[in-house]
């Protein structure tokens, strides 16, 4: 977080740094949103935001207007999310409806999947699954995104929204399918460990001392994962443990 403060003050002073490459000033804007996002620091998030707009204001480009509407978009979601004012995230899908969403398919591959997540994930908190798969849908259907590492993201998204639909057999398949290639990957995140856990269990037939000690554990470790950076990294557009923590309630 420090880091990317001094070099947006450095820039601030310099404006000759980024007058031929303002994508750079963006990117530094987005790295302190990111971390304030982290910390929960939702207030100190308007100076930041209000300096992306005015970049897209001096440099009125197609592609900056774009990237600076998304990343703003992203992070005026975020504290909404983070205090379950999902109707509010409605709101704000409608205010940048014209400006991003109608637009999305012009953004850079990263930051088209990163908008994706948050607008299916808004859509699934609302209780509106069908918006939500319909936006996974062909993203899911194609390898054009697969190597990017938010891609994990889309999957696990879309696998709690068939979740929701409660098609446990391609909840069963993509869950099995995942591991399959975290084994040959040696990846092993604890967020996904977990969240199958959840997703797999058979709460309806297990006692209640049982259950209550299943829940006990998942939520000490949906906390704790957290506080890990790649678990983090997973979580950064729709947050996995807050979700199952909600369902533990």
């Amino acid at each position: 977080m420090k880091s990317f403060s001094e070099l947006n003050k450095l820039y601030l002073r310099n404006e000759g740094l980024w007058d031929n490459h303002p994508e750079d000033y963006i990117m530094i804007l987005e790295g302190v949103l990111e971390s304030l996002n982290r910390m929960r620091l939702f207030d100190e998030m308007h100076m930041y935001k209000k300096q992306l707009q005015d970049l897209s204001e001096k440099y009125p480009y197609t592609t900056i207007i774009l990237e600076v509407n998304a990343i703003n978009f992203l992070y005026s979601v975020a504290p909404y999310m983070y205090n379950r004012e999902y109707k509010k995230c409605l709101s704000l899908i409608n205010q940048y409806q014209d400006i991003l969403i109608d637009k999305i398919f012009l953004l850079s591959p990263e930051l088209f999947l990163s908008v994706v997540i948050c607008l299916s994930g808004i859509y699934l908190v609302n209780e509106n699954l069908v918006n939500a798969k319909k936006l996974l849908a062909p993203i899911i259907s194609n390898d054009t995104f697969s190597s990017l590492k938010i891609f994990r993201s889309v999957q696990l998204l879309n696998i709690i929204i068939y979740y929701e639909l409660e098609d446990t057999d391609y909840v069963e398949a993509a869950i099995r399918s995942i591991r399959r290639k975290n084994k040959k990957a040696n990846n092993k995140m604890l967020i996904e460990k977990y969240l199958f856990l959840y997703l797999e269990t058979e709460w309806g037939i297990l006692s209640k001392e049982k259950e209550n000690l299943l829940k006990k554990r998942l939520k000490n470790e949906m906390i704790h994962a957290r506080y890990s950076m790649e678990d983090y990294r997973l979580m950064r557009f729709f947050d996995f443990s807050e979700w199952v923590l909600i369902k533990l309630e």
